[in-house]
């Protein structure tokens, strides 16, 4: 448990005890998170984030640095910080070339069963044609 000094009614400090749970870095990270989803350009203040979650900005900056080391944020100015997401990441380059990749593969397939579709449907219209015209010749071949 951590314990948070309060003042009491007679002015003295009480103890007000948090599980440490509710302390982690982990909790405190997803309440950072929910704040940049949150902000509707994306950035967000770290004062005021100190401010909102209660606190001290160093636990912000064992966040953000971790945040920042990952591509998933940059600093904007001196207090403020925007979240990137995963597209500056190596990894997700990668992925997005072999998906870019497989569905040029797939739209030659496409064009390719079209192309097929289309050539069965004027083989199907010239026989009906043809039958058509000479429904007595076409009959002895069935």
């Amino acid at each position: 448990m951590i314990h948070l000094p309060i003042a009491n009614v007679q002015g003295r400090a009480a103890q007000v005890e948090k599980p440490r749970y509710d302390t982690s870095l982990g909790q405190l990270t997803k309440k950072f998170l929910k704040l940049l989803s949150d902000a509707t350009d994306g950035i967000v203040n770290l004062n005021t984030a100190c401010s909102l979650l209660a606190v001290p900005k160093r636990r912000l900056y064992d966040i953000t640095n971790v945040l920042e080391g990952a591509g998933l944020i940059q600093k904007t100015s001196r207090n403020n910080i925007q979240w990137m997401g995963r597209v500056s990441s190596p990894c997700a380059n990668v992925v997005k070339y072999e998906l870019e990749k497989e569905i040029d593969i797939l739209e030659a397939k496409e064009n390719k069963l079209d192309e097929l579709i289309y050539y069965m449907k004027s083989q199907m219209n010239t026989i009906l044609d043809e039958e058509a015209k000479y429904p007595f010749i076409l009959c002895r071949f069935w």
